[in-house]
């Protein structure tokens, strides 16, 4: 029964099926929901407007509604205290369903109110290659168990990367070997240095529509390891640094993003010859 249906917080690591179940749940209980991204908007904003305005209307199914707050962690301090009185304010007519990768950066109210959270411990390698190969074998395809062994260990455990990266293999072929996974480790190869091209080239507009915060750690050890001073690899370590610690407390990511690109195309200047 969803009147029984408490707020709910679910956390772990990344592609770990923390809102691939949120949307079981949803699925399952067939009510009016909307599914938002706290990545994208982590600002009081997003609290006071799109979430509050879904809360605080009747549902046209006349059942209480969910909302579906993915990456809650990355919401600023204030967005989550006005998130905290909005779920109190309408808990007769709407109910919660958040995300997070980090619960310790989540307040302790909100916490309270989501029962201490429910935690998604790391699948194990077992049951990830048991999943894998009944989604492979529906679309018709196999993989080696030295590839598998390849591509579990480049993607950490993390399920999600695992799938995107044979995704790249699509129409390539159907029977994975090892010597295909180095496709996915050119694809996202070419990828960084794409976007570091764009940034040697003082390309900001191009780099700005190519970056995204997956590309922040590759971007980094791909211009550390480039033919510059130490001088510049020191200022380049502490730009990501800010970087990080900025956005911690940012509003909005893609700013973050675009500042630290024109502080690298600063710093790289003198590789040609323009600073």
């Amino acid at each position: 029964n969803i009147n029984n249906l408490p707020d709910l917080l679910f956390y772990g690591r990344a592609g770990i099926g923390k809102t691939t179940l949120a949307k079981v749940i949803i699925d399952t209980l067939q009510t009016d929901y909307i599914e938002l991204n706290a990545s994208d908007e982590r600002g009081i904003a997003i609290i006071q407007g799109r979430v509050k305005d879904f809360a605080k209307t009747q549902g046209l199914s006349n059942k209480i509604k969910i909302i579906l707050l993915d990456e809650a962690d990355n919401l600023t301090k204030d967005a989550q205290d006005a998130l905290k009185r909005t779920m109190e304010l309408y808990s007769n007519n709407c109910r919660f369903i958040l995300t997070a990768n980090n619960k310790q950066k989540i307040i302790e109210p909100i916490i309270s109110r989501c029962g201490g959270g429910l935690e998604f411990l790391p699948i194990s390698k077992d049951d990830i290659k048991k999943r894998l190969i009944q989604i492979l074998n529906f679309e018709g395809m196999t993989i080696k168990d030295d590839a598998f062994e390849e591509v579990y260990s480049k993607s950490f455990g993390d399920f999600r990367r695992i799938l995107n990266s044979l995704q790249l293999l699509d129409g390539i072929t159907k029977n994975i070997e090892l010597k295909h996974i180095d496709i996915t480790d050119i694809h996202n190869k070419l990828r960084t240095e794409g976007l570091l091209n764009s940034i040697k080239n003082k390309k900001y507009t191009d780099a700005c529509k190519f970056i995204t915060k997956e590309d922040v750690i590759p971007l980094y050890h791909t211009i550390q390891s480039l033919d510059i001073s130490e001088k510049q690899k020191g200022e380049i370590a502490k730009t990501f640094a800010e970087y990080d610690y900025r956005r911690q407390f940012a509003v909005l990511d893609f700013l973050q993003l675009h500042a630290l690109i024109a502080e690298i195309m600063i710093i790289l200047g003198d590789i040609n010859g323009t600073r």
